[in-house]
This record gives structure tokens, sequence and C-alpha cells, in this order.
């Protein structure tokens, strides 16, 4: 083999190993934004006023947000519903083979 066969070789060995690692990284199709070593602590009860509008907004509960090095707590608030048939899927920390993956809320 000359020098252009091998490192043709090698380059669709590496790509196949780097395609193969990511598909076997990846637990679900939820997207995180942050990692953490531990688990989170348990919420906070919080209080609220109830909307003026129900069907303009809804409660966002709080929850443990991570700085890197430990967590602290994000207060829960009514955020604008984007459509009046909208359902809010809750922030939430999920445990991962590699750790607790902090998954942000979303519109369903």
């Amino acid at each position: 083999m000359n020098t252009r066969s091998i490192c043709s070789f090698l380059s669709i060995i590496l790509l196949a190993a780097a395609v193969g690692g990511c598909a076997n990284m990846q637990e679900d199709s939820t997207t995180f934004i942050r990692m953490a070593p531990t688990a989170p602590p348990e919420p906070f009860f919080e209080e609220k006023d109830q909307p003026e509008n129900p069907a303009a907004e809804i409660w966002r509960p709080g929850y443990w947000g991570y700085s890197g090095i430990d967590f602290f707590w994000v207060e829960g608030e009514y955020i604008p519903r984007p459509d009046p048939t909208a359902v809010w899927s809750p922030d939430r920390w999920q445990l991962r083979s590699y750790g607790w993956a902090f998954v942000p809320g979303y519109w369903e």
C-alpha cells in the first residue's frame, strides 16, 4: 500500500470510530445545557398568586440551576403562553450515565 492509501484507510477508520462513539454517547434525543456531578437538592415549594389571565400565561415552577461549582435556586415565574393549547414541559434534571443533565423547559 502506498502512503495515500494508508492515509485514506486510517481516515475512514477514524471517522467510523467517531460516528460510532457519538451514537453511543447519546442516551436520548433530549437536549441539555448543563451537567452536574451530583443530583440537585429537592425543589422548594413556592407560593404563587393566581394569574390575571390563566389562558394567556402559566406558572413556570422554580428549579435548581448549577454554576459549575454549586446549585442555586431559580425562582418560578409566570410566562406567556404562545398558543392557547400550548403545554409547558418544565425544566428538569435527568440522570445520565455520565452525570446529571439539566434539560430546559419547552412548549409542546
